[in-house]
This record gives structure tokens, C-alpha cells and sequence, in this order.
């Protein structure tokens, strides 16, 4: 559970990085 939760917010990190990037 809690590599889950890590890996969870990392994938969010990576998202919104990308997100930033496209704008």
C-alpha cells in the first residue's frame, strides 16, 4: 500500500510536469 501511494503521487508529479510543459 504504501509503494502504491508513492508511485501514485510520482505519476501525478510526471502528469502535471507535462501539463505545464504542453502550455
Amino acid at each position: 500500500m504504501y509503494n502504491e501511494r508513492i508511485e501514485r503521487k510520482i505519476l501525478l508529479l510526471m502528469l502535471f510536469k507535462t501539463f505545464e510543459a504542453n502550455i
